[in-house]
């Protein structure tokens, strides 16, 4: 999504999922008086959402139909490739809970980066020892773009990064 031109879907995606969850959490305070409270942007930020996804929902439905009619010559396993959206469909044919399995996964996985980040970027701002030991791990890239791989093998990141997910041992 951070890659996509603005006014994409992709873009528009994004900004609406933001929206989204910046108002269920105004709606949740309001709480038994919710009902006196509208707001039709939610309601198109959620409908703009909850499309976005059901295309991945179909596409995974779709999947389960193939499997279940032996119609797939299992490229995706043999690819090594573990699609989530995939494996629900073949637990359940329930759009509903795809979807909602889905925003969830998305949710967590979104909010639980940008903690991790903010932690790394607190310790780093309060400790110059880390972040010369880390940009000296990272120069050795030589300004090539790390892969997966590469990124893998990056001991001092690994562990600086898992040591950020309770900064307290740093500081």
């Amino acid at each position: 999504m951070l890659r996509s031109p603005p006014g994409s879907e992709q873009q528009l995606f994004g900004l609406a999922f933001d929206y989204a969850q910046t108002e269920l959490t105004q709606r949740t305070r309001l709480g038994p008086f919710l009902w006196l409270y509208r707001n039709k942007e939610f309601h198109i930020a959620c409908k703009r959402v909850h499309g976005f996804v059901d295309k991945f929902v179909a596409r995974a439905l779709e999947y389960r139909r193939a499997h279940r009619a032996g119609e797939l010559k299992g490229i995706e396993k043999e690819k090594g490739k573990y699609i989530f959206a995939n494996e629900l469909a073949l637990a359940t044919d329930d759009p509903m809970q795809i979807r909602a399995e889905l925003l969830n996964i998305l949710l967590a996985g979104r909010d639980t980066t940008a903690g991790l980040l903010s932690n790394t970027f607190f310790v780093l701002a309060r400790r110059p020892d880390i972040w010369a030991k880390l940009q000296n791990e990272v120069d050795q890239l030589e300004g090539r773009r790390p892969d997966y791989e590469t990124l893998r093998n990056m001991k001092y990141l690994k562990h600086v990064l898992n040591e950020c997910k309770s900064p307290s041992t740093f500081i």
